[in-house]
């Protein structure tokens, strides 16, 4: 499916999780992990739970570096930032919150745009989130009650990653359409049918390849 609009093909890989032989992870205390990221280029990665834990852990010698908790509130979404200096978090209360990922240490604890629905970093310092009614709201991690912008480029929205440079999202609908936009115009700049819902996307760091879930 080409959709890149600069004339690039992306592939599309689909991922089953319900699959035979898929693996269900634990954090202490029994927690279920619920969302997972890798710091790239980095032997570290986070995951987060069910019970609102987030944890960072060393994969060569697979101990933990650091642990924090949101008491009572699932963890849903989870991601890396372009460097994986930074991760965030999206729990079940509809917030998103930050940590710095080698120390385990809150970028600010200011609350994010409320009833987030998904998240994606555009760059290490501004992220972008998905909201009821099909809005999407950028705005600083350092700054998070302040919303630069927000557009409203139609359908709800079920998943959402940034392209390489932050500059364009990739929108997934519930209405199965799979759309390109520009961060800063708000303007749509491709749209394909999926032919089947998508809750989640990854983009190849390259940008050519995004596996939908």
């Amino acid at each position: 499916n080409d959709i890149d609009p600069d004339g690039d093909p992306f592939t599309f890989v689909g991922i089953d999780s319900t699959a035979p032989g898929a693996r269900s992870f634990l954090l202490p205390g029994g927690e279920m992990v619920t969302a997972i990221g890798v710091a790239p280029g980095q032997a570290r990665a986070v995951v987060a739970g069910s019970a609102g834990g987030v944890q960072a852990i060393d994969l060569q010698s697979r101990m933990p570096l650091w642990r924090d908790q949101v008491p009572g509130q699932a963890a849903g979404q989870l991601a890396m930032s372009p460097s994986g200096n930074r991760v965030a978090v999206l729990f079940a209360d509809g917030r998103v919150r930050t940590w710095e990922t080698a120390t385990g240490e809150r970028i600010t604890r200011e609350s994010s745009p409320m009833a987030a629905q998904a998240i994606a970093w555009l760059s290490d310092g501004q992220l972008a989130t998905a909201h009821p009614g099909g809005a999407l709201k950028i705005w600083a991690a350092i700054n998070p009650g302040k919303v630069v912008n927000e557009w409203k480029p139609g359908g709800d929205i079920t998943a959402l990653a940034a392209l390489p440079g932050g500059a364009r999202v990739l929108l997934g609908r519930t209405d199965n359409k799979l759309v390109v936009l520009n961060v800063g115009d708000g303007k749509v700049e491709k749209e394909i049918d999926h032919s089947a819902p998508i809750t989640g996307l990854r983009v190849r760091a390259d940008g050519k390849q995004v596996a939908t879930l």
